[in-house]
C-alpha cells in the first residue's frame, strides 16, 4: 500500500501511520447509499464488531470533510458514535458504532402503524439526540427515517441519529438558507 503524504489527507484526524486494513477485518456489506457503502468490520485481535462507512474520494471534498473533527468528540445515547477515521489514496473509512435494529423507515413499513406510545418514544429519542447536537451548535440537515437507526431488534430499542454528511456547525459563515437533504424528502419551495 502506498504511503500517503500529508497533502493526500482530506481529514486532519485521519493522519496516522496505520491503515484501515492493518487494524480491521472487513466483513459483509450492511447497506449502500448514493456516495458510500457500509460494512461490518472487526478490530483485529480484539473481536469487537463495528460498522465502517467507506466513501470514495471522487465526491466533493467539502461534503465529506464538513466538521468531521467535531463528530469524533460527540457521544450521546441517541447518536451513532464515530470512533475513528482512516484514509487511503482513494477512500475514506469512518469506523462507527454498529447497530443492528434497522432503520425507522423499515420498522414503520413492517409494522404498518406505530401506537401513540411507540411514536412518542421514537420522537423522544430523536429530540434528545437533536438537543445534544444543537447544544454543540450542530445542525443535521438530512433527518429522515432512513437516517434513524435502532440500536437492536428489541421493541424498546434506542433510536439513534446517523449520517452526518450534510451536517453543519452553526457560525456566521455557514449559509443555512441553502437547500440540502435527500431529494425525495425536500419539498417544492
Amino acid at each position: 500500500m502506498p504511503v500517503l503524504k500529508k497533502q493526500d489527507f482530506w481529514i486532519k484526524q485521519s493522519t496516522k501511520e496505520e491503515s484501515f486494513d492493518s487494524q480491521y477485518e472487513l466483513g459483509k456489506e450492511l447497506g449502500r447509499g448514493a456516495t458510500s457503502s457500509v460494512y461490518k468490520c472487526e478490530r483485529k485481535g480484539l473481536g469487537q464488531a463495528w460498522a465502517v462507512k467507506v466513501l470514495s474520494k471522487n465526491i466533493e471534498k467539502k461534503v465529506l470533510t464538513a466538521d468531521v473533527g467535531i463528530l469524533l468528540k460527540l457521544e450521546h445515547k441517541n447518536l451513532i458514535r464515530l470512533k475513528e477515521i482512516f484514509e487511503s489514496k482513494s477512500r475514506i473509512f469512518l469506523v462507527q458504532e454498529l447497530v443492528t435494529g434497522g432503520e425507522l423507515f423499515d420498522r414503520i413499513v413492517n409494522v404498518g402503524t406505530y401506537s401513540e406510545a411507540e411514536a412518542s418514544k421514537a420522537v423522544q429519542d430523536i429530540i434528545s439526540g437533536l438537543m445534544y447536537l444543537h447544544s454543540w451548535g450542530i445542525v443535521h440537515r438530512d433527518l429522515k427515517p432512513e437516517n434513524l437507526l435502532y440500536e437492536n431488534l428489541a421493541e424498546d430499542s434506542k433510536l439513534k441519529i446517523s449520517d452526518f454528511g450534510l451536517s453543519s456547525i452553526l457560525s456566521p459563515e455557514v449559509d443555512m438558507t441553502s437547500v440540502c437533504g435527500s431529494p425525495g424528502y425536500t419539498g417544492k419551495f
